[in-house]
């Protein structure tokens, strides 16, 4: 009997947890995790095809990020030129599961 593979009503996926954004100003510094800072989109390219990117964003301004009791104001960083970055998607760390204790 062939196996159908097609449309279905289960929620897919059931959770989606917002993206672990690590910066370090030099490859020998310490991974440094940034709160502060959103992954908007990445591309990985091979074969020379072009260069990998990666687009984060950071509020600056007088600005009220969701974890905070009060706003205030964030300066604006210089150029991120020249950083590193890593981006992943974790509940391991700072993240939990709805329901489950941190």
């Amino acid at each position: 009997m062939p196996t159908i593979i097609g449309p279905t009503t289960v929620e897919f996926p059931k959770h989606v947890y917002p993206a672990v954004v690590d910066v370090k100003p030099t490859w020998s510094a310490d991974w440094q995790f940034t709160s502060e800072l959103q992954f908007v989109r990445a591309s990985v390219c091979s074969s020379g095809q072009d260069l990998d990117s990666c687009e984060l964003k950071r509020r600056y301004g007088t600005v009220k990020l969701p974890w905070e009791a009060t706003g205030g104001p964030k300066p604006a960083w210089g150029s991120g030129a020249g950083w590193w970055s890593a981006s992943g998607w974790s509940a391991s760390r700072a993240y939990s599961r709805p329901g489950s204790a941190v």
